[in-house]
C-alpha cells in the first residue's frame, strides 16, 4: 500500500507540470485554423463568379509536434504554389521565440461547367439539346471550359465525344460570332448620341475581339469591338 500511495503522490505532484507543458505549445488546432484562413483567403484570387467555389483540405499534422506559443502574431506565406494540380505549400513563422513549419493544403476548384448529355459523333453540330450544365471540380482544367450552353451551339465536334464529357476548347471547332466579309452594324457614341451604320467585318471573330471593319458609307477601315451578333463598336 505504501508503494502505491508513493508512486500516487509523484503522479499528482507532475500533473500541474504536466498540463503546463502542454500549454507552453502551439495547439494542432491552432496551426489548422490559421492555415485554414490563411488558405481560404488566398484562394479567392481563383473566384471569378458567383457560381464558383473552393473546398480547402489541410494535409495531416503529425501528433509529436511541440511548436512553442508565440508571443507575436503568427505569419503565414504562400510556398510551391502548384494551384493548377490544386497543391499549396503554407510557410507558418513565429519571430518570438523564432520557428517556422510547413502545412500541406489541397485546393479543390468547383463551377457549372458544360457537358454533353449524350454521345457525339465527330463533326456533329452542337445543338443546346446536346449539353446540359453540371457542377464538376475544374482544378485540372487547364485547357479550359465553358460555363453557358450558349458559347458552344453552332459549333462543331473535333472528335468523337462520350456522354458526360466536358466540353474544352480542345475538343470543338469554335464558330466565330461574327465571319470574315459579314455585314455588320458600326456603332458608336457620341456624347449622349448613338450612330449606327452599316459595314463589312474584315476578320472573323468572338464577343470581345477587337476586329477591323470598312464602314460602307465612308468606305474607311476602323477597328471596333464585337459586342454581339452583328454588332461592333467604335470610339470615336
Amino acid at each position: 500500500m505504501k508503494f502505491s500511495w508513493f508512486f500516487l503522490s509523484i503522479l499528482i505532484f507532475l500533473l500541474p507540470l504536466e498540463a503546463k507543458a502542454i500549454s507552453d505549445f502551439v495547439s494542432k488546432k491552432e496551426l489548422q485554423n490559421s492555415v485554414y484562413a490563411f488558405a481560404t483567403e488566398y484562394s479567392k484570387q481563383w473566384i471569378h463568379s458567383e457560381k464558383q467555389r473552393i473546398e480547402i483540405v489541410i494535409d495531416p499534422i503529425v501528433n509529436n509536434i511541440y511548436l512553442p506559443v508565440c508571443t507575436q502574431k503568427l505569419e503565414l506565406q504562400a510556398m510551391h504554389n502548384r494551384l493548377a494540380q490544386g497543391r499549396l505549400t503554407v510557410k507558418i513563422m513565429c519571430s518570438m521565440p523564432q520557428w517556422s513549419f510547413y502545412v500541406g493544403v489541397q485546393i479543390h476548384h468547383y463551377d457549372e461547367v458544360v457537358m454533353s448529355n449524350q454521345p457525339i459523333l465527330q463533326n456533329t453540330l452542337i445543338t443546346k439539346e446536346m449539353l446540359k450544365i453540371q457542377r464538376m471540380e475544374i482544378t485540372e482544367l487547364t485547357q479550359g471550359y465553358f460555363t453557358e450552353i450558349a458559347q458552344i451551339t453552332g459549333s462543331f465536334a473535333q472528335h468523337p465525344l462520350p456522354i458526360n464529357q466536358i466540353m474544352t476548347p480542345y475538343l470543338l471547332k469554335i464558330r466565330p460570332l461574327i465571319q470574315a466579309q459579314e455585314q455588320v452594324t458600326i456603332m458608336a457614341n457620341l456624347g449622349s448620341i448613338q450612330i449606327k451604320t452599316t459595314g463589312i467585318a474584315l476578320n472573323s471573330g468572338q464577343k470581345g475581339d477587337l476586329i477591323r471593319v470598312r464602314n460602307l458609307s465612308s468606305h474607311k477601315i476602323v477597328e471596333g469591338l464585337i459586342m454581339d451578333a452583328g454588332l461592333i463598336a467604335v470610339n470615336h
